[in-house]
């Protein structure tokens, strides 16, 4: 049996995904105990899996139940929590910097474990912000290397900021907050714990403000959906963590079609599109609409909605999604994950922010849904997308591969094997 400590970043989003790879995990007679804010604690209460807080529930500011004055009394915390676990193997969230160069420190294997597709560069393949498609063709690799010079411009600039400025020379005295992404707060960490970041860290990829290329990743997606990863660094596709694959239900409507639309916690910077979506399905009134608002919203906020469509604080999305014959998303790898283990056909309405383009560039590369600019979709748009999702036979043929791809990744266990091997190499070291 090995025992993890599971640190993670804060991200309520991506905790599904971490639930059900712990549940494999323990399936296989491993032990998992996450560790992290208090704000994700009642996620995992329902579970068999143990949170440790590291909060104080009577702190509104987040102080930690070390309470210690000291800049790094995040960390303080962490390594305390860790140390009590005495766990065999780390595991960390990507973006959980301050948990990852704690466990550096330690001597501890480590894992670092996301749920985007691929974080680094390699050549011919776009950064995840990019909407371009890999190619073959000359002006295509132009594209994507032009893209990773914009990237990588923009991490320049930002590292000059993190040390210049008002507000860079009051950081050096504040605490440094668990969920910090700033570069000099995450130096000043390293330095303290006597982690080398310039030999363990590297801010010339896509997830910023540092990946770890000499670390093991996982990551919660299917190989065959992404677009390529560097043979260099250690990384591992287990594929995504939506659960027992559910039987296809049989009886999606084509009489009157159920289209799902989410935005996630996300709407209220999206309620302009949702909108948009609502007021094309006052022109087709044959088609039912279900708009989830991700617990962040109540249906009064979208007012004098057509009796073809229902709004819903929270959807159960994954229910919603074996009647519904089309998502409507912003491009979140989970939904677009969730749609196509259900075979559900996906148009991305994405807005430009974080891996959105990138994940709409996948779904309509590999043939999987359509992708629109929020910004610029009208309705006759959408309405012409959706009729395309339900009537084009492609879309069928090529979601029910990527779900037999998906269900392969389950059946076989692909998860806790990786990490199990894992854990075997560190040890043989």
């Amino acid at each position: 049996m090995i025992r993890f400590a599971y640190l993670r970043d804060g991200m309520v989003n991506k905790t599904p995904a971490t639930i059900e790879l712990a549940r494999r995990l323990n399936m296989a007679g491993h032990s998992v105990t996450f560790v992290g804010p208090l704000s994700l604690a009642e996620h995992y209460e329902e579970t068999p899996f143990e949170f440790r807080s590291l909060f104080s529930p009577t702190s509104e500011t987040g102080g930690y139940k070390s309470h210690s004055k000291s800049r790094f009394s995040s960390a303080d915390a962490l390594i305390s929590a860790v140390k009590h676990e005495n766990p065999d193997m780390i595991l960390a969230d990507s973006e959980c910097h301050v948990g990852i160069i704690s466990a550096l420190s330690m001597a501890k294997p480590l894992t670092i474990v996301s749920c985007w597709f691929n974080l680094f560069y390699a050549p011919g393949t776009p950064p995840l912000n990019s909407t371009t498609h890999p190619s073959k063709a000359p002006e295509t690799g132009v594209m994507i290397e032009r893209a990773w010079r914009a990237l990588r411009r923009s991490a320049r600039v930002a590292q000059i900021k993190s040390y210049v400025g008002r507000s860079a020379w009051r950081s050096r005295f504040r605490a440094i907050p668990y969920t910090s992404k700033s570069r000099a707060d995450l130096r000043a960490l390293a330095k303290n714990l006597g982690v080398d970041l310039r030999a363990l860290a590297n801010d010339g990829h896509w997830l910023q403000p540092f990946v770890y290329p000499s670390t093991p990743y996982i990551l919660l997606n299917a190989e065959e959906l992404d677009f390529g990863a560097p043979a260099h660094i250690p990384v591992h596709y287990v594929g995504p963590m939506v659960g027992a694959p559910d039987p296809v239900h049989t009886s999606k409507s084509e009489i009157s079609p159920l289209i799902y639309c989410t935005f996630g916690s996300f709407w209220r910077a999206n309620g302009d599109v949702i909108r948009r979506v609502i007021s094309a399905f006052r022109k087709r009134p044959d088609w039912r609409l279900i708009v989830g608002l991700g617990g962040d919203g109540q249906p009064e906020d979208f007012p004098d909605t057509p009796q073809n469509v229902k709004i819903q604080s929270w959807a159960p999305q994954r229910e919603v999604l074996q009647e519904a014959s089309v998502t409507i998303c912003h491009g979140g790898v989970s939904t677009i994950n969730e749609s196509i283990a259900t075979q559900t056909p996906i148009i991305v309405c994405s807005t430009g922010a974080v891996d959105q383009p990138g994940n709409g560039a996948r779904v309509a590369f590999h043939g999987v849904g359509r992708t629109a600019d929020a910004a610029t979709m009208s309705e006759d748009h959408l309405i012409e997308m959706i009729d395309d999702c339900l009537s084009n036979d492609i879309y069928t043929e090529n979601l029910a591969h990527f779900r037999s791809v998906f269900q392969e990744y389950a059946h076989s266990n692909r998860a806790v094997h990786v990490f199990e091997t894992i854990f075997s190499n560190a040890h043989s070291q």
